[in-house]
């Protein structure tokens, strides 16, 4: 499992804003925070490294998403293992 800290800015259009902010908040995958300014904090949780990587990949390509760092990320290389 692989655990995220992202930071998304968005489109400088606040149509294109509220769009993006809708579709961040109705996936599954993030805990979104609240807008500030064109900033928002979000959390993602996927099962792998290789998912969190395609989920920043996707997010980066999203409509509304100016740009996306990853600013923490904690593997868990447990989850998932037989005892």
């Amino acid at each position: 499992m692989a655990i995220s800290g992202i930071l998304i800015t968005l489109s400088h259009d606040s149509e294109r804003q509220r769009l993006a902010c809708e579709r961040l908040r109705r996936d599954q995958r993030l805990v979104v925070g609240e807008l500030l300014g064109r900033h928002v904090a979000a959390s993602a949780v996927t099962a792998s490294p290789d998912d969190d990587l395609a989920l920043v990949d996707e997010l980066r390509r999203a409509d509304g998403v100016d740009s996306v760092e990853i600013v923490f990320v904690a593997l868990d290389e447990h989850s998932g293992a037989e005892s």
